[in-house]
């Protein structure tokens, strides 16, 4: 009797440390987890080389098909024809120098999240800025069968107090 407890307690002791071993591994941060977040910072460089470069079909590019981006203070763009508007037209009005500051980034599958702040100039035709804006900004990416991240869902608003109206 005592033979038979401690060989089903062997075999307790090795299923808790194989379950304890398990736990440790899918806890622990991964290449594969850092190479995700890696991608999505190179899709957010990206995006700034089209923007600042006047590139509004590149920007629209890196959405998915149905994508929702909300901007401030209008109506929500969907899909890839409507954002690409938007983008044209912001460019068109001067918005320029974008730049982003990723603040946290998780990848949960193939959804990720991406929170951080940007800043922005706004130009004139003849290149003299006339105004900025900086805020903060949540993207949630999707990882498509192809492997690549393209931004899902994507919103900002200004730190700026509203104008006066």
């Amino acid at each position: 009797m005592l033979e038979v407890f401690k060989t089903k307690s062997k075999k307790l002791l090795k299923i808790k440390f194989l379950f304890l071993l398990f736990l440790i591994i899918s806890c622990s941060p991964s290449a594969d987890y850092d190479s995700n977040i890696l991608e999505i910072k190179k899709v957010n460089q990206k995006y700034l080389e089209f923007y600042n470069s006047g590139n509004y079909e590149g920007v629209a590019s890196l959405h998915t098909e149905d994508a929702v981006v909300m901007p401030p203070n209008v109506l929500s763009r969907i899909g890839k024809d409507q954002i690409m508007s938007a983008i044209k037209d912001e460019i068109s009005m001067g918005f320029t120098d974008l730049n982003f500051v990723e603040n946290d980034i998780k990848i949960f599958g193939t959804l990720a999240y991406d929170e951080g702040s940007y800043s922005l100039n706004i130009k004139s035709d003849i290149g003299e800025i006339i105004g900025n804006d900086f805020g903060k900004y949540l993207v949630v990416w999707e990882k498509q069968n192809d492997g690549r991240w393209l931004m899902k869902k994507d919103i900002w608003n200004s730190n700026l107090p509203p104008e006066n109206k």
